[in-house]
């Protein structure tokens, strides 16, 4: 009994990012894959979110790198609120961050988005009697996937999205194909 609930232990801290407690990259893409496979064989539409959080960098340099992490940790909390148990969200690296919605209509996931914005302006974190206050920009994606879609390919896609959102002001969600 010791082993086994060890190992399960194990496998779960291999599939979480040790900061923010939600998904790595790995464990993310391996739950994503099977979901796209099932929105394909069901013919349900999904949608791919893509985050980054704008002008992370000058957060670390300004205040260094636990208030880095502070942000990353409160934007995780401010994330969880506005998503559903069925989202696999994950952190794909640094302040890079994707969400499967799984069986979500186009409408459904840009509202997402705009309770999103709207939360974490309603959020900051304190670092030394300072409050700071940072968005996200957002790529979006929604379709009913084909046997040609990967996670890999629909996040690539809405990667496009998410650097218009950045190139064009931040602070907003640029959905794929408008």
């Amino acid at each position: 009994m010791k082993v086994s609930a060890l190992e399960q232990e194990m496998r779960l801290l291999a599939s979480l990012d040790p900061l923010t407690g939600l998904l790595n990259r790995r464990a993310f893409f391996n739950d994503a894959k099977v979901l796209v496979n099932y929105a394909i064989r069901e013919q349900i539409s999904v949608s791919i979110v893509a985050l980054d959080l704008d002008k992370f960098k000058s957060i670390n340099d300004t205040y260094g790198h636990s208030a880095g992490d502070l942000a990353l940790t409160n934007f995780t909390k401010v994330l969880k609120s506005c998503c559903r148990q069925s989202d696999v969200i994950g952190r794909l690296g640094g302040e890079e961050f994707a969400i499967l919605l799984p069986n979500t209509s186009a409408d459904e996931a840009y509202q997402f988005t705009q309770r999103l914005h709207l939360a974490l302006g309603h959020s900051s974190i304190k670092v030394e009697n300072t409050l700071i206050k940072y968005t996200v920009s957002i790529g979006l994606l929604s379709l009913v996937p084909t046997q040609m879609d990967t996670i890999e390919s629909l996040l690539h896609k809405v990667d496009g999205s998410l650097y218009l959102a950045k190139n064009s002001g931040r602070n907003r969600t640029v959905v794929y194909g408008r």
